[in-house]
């Protein structure tokens, strides 16, 4: 596979395979193609050449629905919206029970800290979580991912300002294979 933003070419002859039950940590140099790996797998693009599986199934093949019930990506920048931690947390699966979305947040070691803020789950977060910090964003985006429930989870963290070798990483991991039925 490979890929090309515009002119520049950042993936070649890229194959990778991941096993269900499996975890892959991509480490390396900034510009290395680690978050683009994670873009690609979540179809924030397509590859310039070649195609990137799901259990064996084209993901432009797939219904923008069902891939963002099997594929989710959290960003170390992680979005959230107006409203409170319970309702950041339920968009993982609308028309999740408040125990639901409990269990994501304790699943992640996030409870106590929610359960901290002034409000609880009931706390309203702001614009884009502005009231929460960088780390407890990217909890709450965690938490709905876990709720999310997803065969293929990504993630990526960049490196800190103060770290001199300016490695970031990304992380998969595959919990499920696609469900046959929904091919």
């Amino acid at each position: 596979m490979r890929f090309a933003y515009g002119a520049t070419e950042v993936l070649s002859g890229l194959d990778l395979v991941i096993p269900p039950g499996q975890t892959v940590a991509l480490v390396g140099p900034t510009g290395a193609g680690k978050s683009t790996i994670a873009r690609l797998m979540g179809r924030f693009h397509d590859p310039t050449e070649g195609r990137v599986l799901l259990d064996g199934v084209d993901l432009r093949d797939l219904a923008d629905d069902d891939l963002r019930r099997a594929v989710v990506t959290v960003n170390q920048e992680s979005f959230l919206f107006s409203g409170t931690v319970a309702d950041n947390i339920a968009l993982g699966r609308p028309g999740a029970s408040r125990r639901e979305v409990r269990q994501a947040a304790q699943v992640l070691g996030a409870h106590e800290l929610i359960e901290a803020l002034p409000e609880g789950y009931d706390t309203d977060i702001r614009k884009r979580g502005g009231r929460l910090s960088a780390g407890q964003r990217q909890l709450v985006a965690f938490a709905r991912a876990c709720l999310a429930d997803p065969g293929v989870w990504s993630w990526t963290r960049r490196p800190h300002r103060s770290t001199s070798r300016r490695n970031g990483w990304c992380s998969v991991r595959c919990t499920a294979s696609w469900p046959s039925a929904q091919r």
